[in-house]
């Protein structure tokens, strides 16, 4: 049962690498999709480097994702994309972990130091139904809408409140990407730097 368990997980290990392969070919397209903001920063080998870097580190990503709110698949797109402009995956670990425990605060207390950002974009914490949205979807919103700030001053001010000392290189330079997370998680995965839920969850098993 074990043996075979492995040999799965090995099968999903080995297309995976596969698609990064294939990276090249997908990656005008995509690039495209994303409206160009990462433009030349992926090469063949730093997309199966990352790939590999990936497979060695699903334990980590699992219990970061535990920790941000942040779904794996879209954590690890997160991750790729902020190594392609100079961000360590520490940092964005940290900013989304913030981010998701002053939410939490609001959800608690109704107060909390992103609560006046979140009012001043007019981002609900709450959906239709009354229930607390999540993390990722609120996080989408709030970089959507701080995307159409002007003002650079207020906009580090209002990245700051979500992301602390992180501010700047998650809110403002990754604020963009953030905005449609979905589709830049489509867009990683087609280039092979995405692993799917299941077999991150294996490998973390393992």
């Amino acid at each position: 049962r074990e043996i075979s368990k492995a040999n799965k997980t090995n099968k999903r290990m080995a297309a995976q690498m596969k698609r990064s392969g294939r990276a090249a070919n997908a990656f005008g397209s995509q690039i495209k999709k994303l409206g160009g903001l990462l433009a030349g920063a992926f090469g063949v080998q730093a997309l199966i480097g990352y790939g590999r870097r990936a497979l060695q580190m699903a334990n980590q990503v699992e219990e970061a994702s535990k920790r941000t709110g942040i779904a794996i698949e879209g954590l690890q797109a997160i991750q790729a994309a902020g190594q392609q402009v100079g961000i360590a995956d520490t940092a964005i670990n940290m900013g989304l972990q913030r981010f998701n425990r002053r939410l939490g605060e609001i959800a608690r207390t109704g107060r909390g130091e992103l609560a006046p950002a979140l009012k001043e974009l007019d981002v609900d914490v709450y959906g239709v139904d009354g229930q607390l949205r999540a993390t990722g979807d609120v996080l989408q919103e709030f970089a959507r809408k701080l995307n159409a700030v002007e003002d650079s001053s207020v906009k580090t001010s209002l990245s700051m409140k979500a992301f602390d000392s992180e501010g700047v290189a998650i809110g403002v330079n990754l604020g963009p990407l953030l905005a449609d997370l979905p589709q830049l998680t489509e867009a990683m995965r087609d280039m092979g730097l995405v692993l799917n839920e299941q077999t991150v969850k294996e490998l973390a098993d393992a």
